[in-house]
């Protein structure tokens, strides 16, 4: 059975309600082109396996940022966190962003077990304001982010700098 990243075409098995690799798939190299012997009429797609739970990309910028300029020219000021996310289990991962001081003390909770959507870049802002509404200072900031299914969890730290 040949495939092209994995994918295979699909039956939908209306009894069992889920999707079937059909027996024969074929791919064609030199056209890049998957094809499978159709024997009867049906819903058909090309199937796709879903990655393991994981943190696909994570991004923060600018890095260093402040709060009262618009350094990366987007529209608002702050810090944009870039998150993309993979799932088997869950098409909406819940995600909970908290960042800290160097002190280990907290400071903000962007999210708190959230849904957000996998395989797409979501974009998660910080204006640089604690919980309680106040300017945080100037300094090094952790950012850890952590990704839930009912598979597991994963997670990343990471760090930025606030300069006002």
């Amino acid at each position: 059975s040949a495939t092209t990243d994995g994918q295979v075409i699909g039956r939908w098995n209306k009894e069992t309600a889920n999707w079937i690799a059909a027996q024969d798939n074929y791919l064609d190299a030199e056209q890049n082109q998957l094809s499978a012997t159709v024997t009867s009429l049906g819903l058909f797609s090309v199937l796709i396996q879903s990655k393991a739970l994981g943190i696909e990309q994570i991004q923060f910028y600018p890095n260093p940022f402040s709060p009262d300029i618009d350094t990366d020219n987007d529209g608002e000021p702050g810090l944009s966190i870039l998150l993309k996310m993979s799932s088997r289990t869950s098409r909406t991962p819940f995600v909970t962003i908290k960042i800290y001081n160097m002190l280990g003390e907290l400071v903000r909770t962007l999210a708190e077990r959230d849904p957000f959507v996998k395989d797409t870049e979501n974009i998660i802002r910080w204006n640089g304001q604690t919980d309680d509404n106040r300017l945080a200072r100037n300094g090094r900031y952790v950012i850890h982010t952590e990704i839930e299914d009912s598979g597991g969890k994963t997670e990343n730290v990471s760090t930025v700098v606030l300069i006002r």
